[in-house]
C-alpha cells in the first residue's frame, strides 16, 4: 500500500481534506499535511502527517472520516481504517504521527474533499490543496525507507557503481583467452521489422563480449524489410561469429527461434531479444559458472529496463526455484541452456514460448545456475512487452498453458488461474483424488481453550480429510516442546501446526500448502503471517551473517515487489513456525523441534536440517493467517529485543555455514533487513 501511494495521487479528483481528531481539536490544523491519496478499485488511501502533536496520545487521533461532493449538497460518511501508524521525534523533542487510513471507495461519485473529523460535530478546519508536484515530493520523503529497489530513482547510479569496471574486463578477456576448452555459445535472435538503430547496439553487445567463443545467429523473419536486410548483411561481413538466416515470411515466434537454433553450431544456446542490450561479461559469468560445476545444464542472471538510455527497474532474482517459475516466467532472461535442453517449439505457446522452455529445461536440468548479476538490459519503448504487459495480451492463455500442460507432464495435474490484477502470473492448486490425511496440532494456551481453537479451525478449513489435535502451547521459549508433544500425537503424513494466538483467513489453507510441499525434493511449506492491521510481520526468513530475518516486516500485505515475492509461491531458505505444514517422516528424521526456541523460529531450525537432507522449503503468500498482537510502531519492545537476540544466538551457534553464506532466495542486491530495498554501501 505504502509503494502504491506514490506517483497515484488522486490529484483533480480530490481538491482539498479537512483534518480532525476523534476525541481532541487537532491543535494546530493549519500545518497538518496530506502525505498522498491513492484510489484504488476498492479503497481510497490517504497518507495525513500531524506534526507538533506535544504530549498528545496519539491514539486520541484515531480518525473517522467523511465525503464532500461539490455537485451536490452530499455527505457520505465512511468507516475509515488506520492501517499504519508511525510516531516520530525530532532532536529538539518535538513529535509528529504518521497515519496511513483505509477507507472503502465513495458509492455517490467523485468527491471533492475528504473530511477527517470529530464524530459530534464538524469543527472549524483547514484545508489542504493537494497539488500533485507537491504532493509527489511529500509522499517520496515519507516513503523513502520503504522504497523498493525496483521504484528507488537512485538505481541507475547504484548499477554504474556496481557493473564491471574496464579494469575487470581486460583481466576477463585475458582469462578466457586462456579456456581452449571453454562452451561455445550460441545467441539466437529473431528479428521481426527491428529497428536498425536497436539491431545494431544488440549485435554490438554480443560481438563485444569479454568470452569469445561465441556465435551470433540472426533470423530475418522480415526479409522485405530493406534497411534492416543491409545492416544484417553488413553486421554479418564484418565478424565470421555471426550466422545469417533468411526466412521467406515470419513463421511466429516460437517456429522463428526453431529456425535459429537448427542453424547454430554451439552446445549452448542462447535466447536473445532483438531489441535488447547485454552487458559485456555475461557470457564471462556463465561461462563461469559451468566450470565451476559442470553439472550445469541452464543459466540465466539478473536484469533491469532500459529506458531511453536509462536504467531502471531491476529485477534481483532467487535462485532457481521451479515452484516460483510455475507462478511467473521470472527467469525471463537471459535465457541459456546445453542444446540437448531445447525442447520443441509450439505455436501454441507463443507470446509465452519462453515460459514454457523454461519449465520443461528447468524439470529436466541437473543443476540451474543463477548469476545474481545485472548483466541484461530489456529494452522498453511503445509496443514492447516490457513497457506495457497488455502490448502481447495473448500472451496471458499462453502462460497459463504452459503451467496446466508442465504441470500435467510432472503428474501433477492441477487448476491453474490467471492473477487478473497481475499480468503474466498465475495461481495454481494441485488436483487431490485421494486427499491424504492432514493432522493439525492446534495450540491454545489451555485445553479447552486449545478444544475450542481446533473446533474453530474445522469450521474454517475446507479440507476434506483433518485429524485435530488440540495442544497446550505457551508462547516464547518453551513453545518447540509442545510442539513435540503435539506431533508425538499424530498419525498423518502430513502435519499442520498452528499457534495459539494465529487466526486462520484462508479456507484453503491446507490445499495452498500440500500443494508445495508434496512435490518432489520439498518437505515443508509455510504462510505468510500478518498483524492486525494488515500488514505484514513475517512472509518467510531470510538468513543474513546476523541471524533470520524477517522478510516484509510492516510492509503491506500484497505489496508490488520482486515480481509478487510477497504474493506469489516460491522457495525459501525458511519460514516461520506460527502456522507451517510439513512431511511428518522429515520432521521425525530430524529429531523433532529444537527444544529452547520459540513460535518463530523452531520452524528456522526444522527448515534449515531439512535442506540438509536436500529438501527444499516453500511459501504460500496467498493462504494468510494474522497473529491477535496490537499493532506495533517498532518491531519489539527491549524485552522482545532480547529474547529475539537469544533465539538468534542459539541458530548462528547451531547452523553457522547457513548464515555465513549468501541466502540463494533473497538477492544480494537488496538490503539484509527483508524490506527490498536497494543494498547500500554500509549493508
Amino acid at each position: 500500500m505504502l509503494q502504491r501511494l506514490k506517483g497515484t495521487a488522486l490529484g483533480r479528483q480530490a481538491r482539498s481534506v479537512v483534518l480532525r481528531a476523534r476525541r481532541h481539536a487537532y491543535p494546530r490544523p493549519e500545518v497538518a499535511s496530506v502525505q498522498a491519496v491513492s484510489l484504488e478499485a476498492e479503497h481510497l488511501h490517504v497518507l495525513v502527517r500531524f506534526p507538533g502533536i506535544g504530549d498528545l496520545d496519539p491514539a486520541g487521533l484515531a480518525p473517522f472520516a467523511s465525503l464532500e461532493y461539490a455537485d451536490r449538497s452530499l455527505r457520505e460518511e465512511v468507516p475509515s481504517e488506520v492501517m499504519r501508524m508511525r510516531l516520530d521525534q525530532a532532536d529538539d523533542g518535538t513529535r509528529s504521527l504518521t497515519v496511513l487510513l483505509s477507507l472503502p471507495s465513495p458509492t455517490l461519485g467523485i468527491p471533492s474533499a475528504l473530511v477527517v473529523g470529530d464524530r459530534t460535530g464538524h469543527l472549524p478546519g483547514t484545508s489542504v490543496p493537494l497539488g500533485e508536484p507537491e504532493l509527489t515530493r511529500m509522499a517520496c520523503e515519507s516513503l523513502r525507507d520503504y522504497t523498493p529497489a525496483e521504484a528507488d530513482a537512485e538505481y541507475g547510479a547504484w548499477f554504474r557503481s556496481h557493473r564491471a569496471t574496464d579494469r575487470q574486463l581486460d583481466a576477463q578477456r585475458r582469462e578466457a583467452a586462456r579456456w581452449d576448452d571453454g562452451p561455445l555459445f550460441s545467441v539466437v535472435v529473431p528479428l521481426y521489422l527491428t529497428p536498425v538503430p536497436y539491431l545494431v547496439e544488440m549485435a554490438d553487445s554480443v560481438l563485444g563480449q569479454t568470452y569469445p567463443h561465441l556465435e551470433l545467429v540472426m533470423v530475418n523473419s522480415t526479409p522485405q524489410d530493406v534497411d534492416l536486410s543491409r545492416e544484417v548483411a553488413r553486421i554479418a561481413a564484418s565478424d565470421a561469429r555471426v550466422t545469417v538466416v533468411t526466412l521467406d515470411h515470419n513463421l511466429g515466434i516460437s517456429k522463428n527461434t526453431e529456425a535459429g537454433v537448427r542453424a547454430a553450431k554451439g552446445d549452448w544456446i542462447a535466447f536473445f531479444d532483438h531489441d535488447d542490450v547485454l552487458e559485456p561479461n555475461i557470457l564471462f559469468e556463465y561461462a563461469m559458472r559451468v566450470r565451476e560445476d559442470p553439472s550445469t545444464d541452464m543459466i540465466y542472471c539478473d536484469e533491469d529496463l532500459l529506458v531511453d538510455g536509462t536504467y531502471r527497474r531491476p529485477a534481483f532474482k532467487s535462485d532457481w526455484s521451479l515452484v516460483q517459475e510455475e507462478t511467473n516466467n521470472y527467469v525471463c532472461h537471459m535465457l541459456t541452456m546445453r542444446r540437448e535442453l531445447v525442447d520443441g517449439f509450439y505455436s501454441r505457446y507463443d507470446g509465452a514460448q519462453d515460459h514454457r522452455l523454461t519449465l520443461v529445461a528447468g524439470s529436466r536440468a541437473r543443476h540451474v545456475g543463477h548469476v545474481p548479476k545485472v548483466l541484461y538490459h530489456w529494452r522498453a519503448h511503445p509496443g514492447s512487452t516490457a513497457n506495457s504487459a497488455v502490448a502481447k495480451a495473448e500472451s496471458f492463455e499462453a502462460g497459463r498453458l504452459a503451467i496446466e500442460d508442465h504441470l500435467g507432464d510432472l503428474g501433477l495435474p492441477a487448476k491453474v488461474e490467471s492473477i487478473p490484477t497481475m499480468p503474466h502470473c498465475y495461481r495454481f492448486t494441485l488436483d487431490f483424488p485421494e486427499p491424504p490425511l492432514v493432522s493439525a496440532v492446534v495450540m491454545g494456551m489451555d485445553q479447552p481453550a486449545a478444544e475450542a481453537r481446533a473446533q474453530g479451525l474445522r469450521d474454517i478449513l475446507t479440507w476434506p480429510n483433518l485429524e485435530l489435535i488440540p495442544q497446550v502451547g505457551t508462547l516464547g521459549e518453551d513453545y518447540a516442546d509442545c510442539v513435540n508433544e503435539g506431533v508425538a500425537r499424530t498419525t498423518g503424513d502430513y502435519v499442520l501446526v498452528v499457534a495459539s494466538d494465529v487466526v486462520v483467513q484462508s479456507p484453503d489453507l491446507v490445499e495452498q500448502l500440500l500443494s508445495l510441499a508434496v512435490r518432489r525434493g520439498h518437505a515443508i511449506a509455510g504462510t505468510k503471517v500478518l498483524c492486525p492491521d494488515g500488514t505484514i510481520q513475517c512472509a518467510g526468513m531470510t538468513l543474513q551473517r546476523g541471524g533470520a530475518v524477517p522478510i516484509g516486516r510492516f510492509l503491506e500485505s500484497f505489496y508490488g515487489t520482486g515480481k509478487g515475492y510477497l504474493v506469489l509461491p516460491h522457495d525459501l531458505s525458511a519460514v516461520s513456525g506460527e502456522c507451517v505444514l510439513f512431511r511428518r517422516e522429515v520432521f521425525q528424521a530430524v529429531g523433532g523441534a529444537v527444544s529452547g526456541l520459540d513460535e518463530t523460529n523452531w520452524a528456522v531450525a526444522l527448515c534449515i536440517q531439512a535442506g540438509r537432507l536436500g529438501l527444499g522449503t516453500c511459501i504460500a503468500p496467498m493462504a494468510h493467517v494474522a497473529r491477535c498482537l496490537p499493532p506495533a510502531a517498532a518491531p519489539f519492545d527491549d524485552e522482545e529485543t532480547k529474547a529475539w537476540g537469544r533465539q538468534q544466538e542459539r541458530l548462528l551457534g547451531m547452523f553457522p555455514a547457513e548464515f555465513s553464506t549468501r541466502d540463494p532466495y533473497y538477492s544480494a542486491s537488496w538490503s539484509p533487513d527483508g524490506l527490498f530495498r536497494l543494498r547500500g554501501d554500509e549493508d
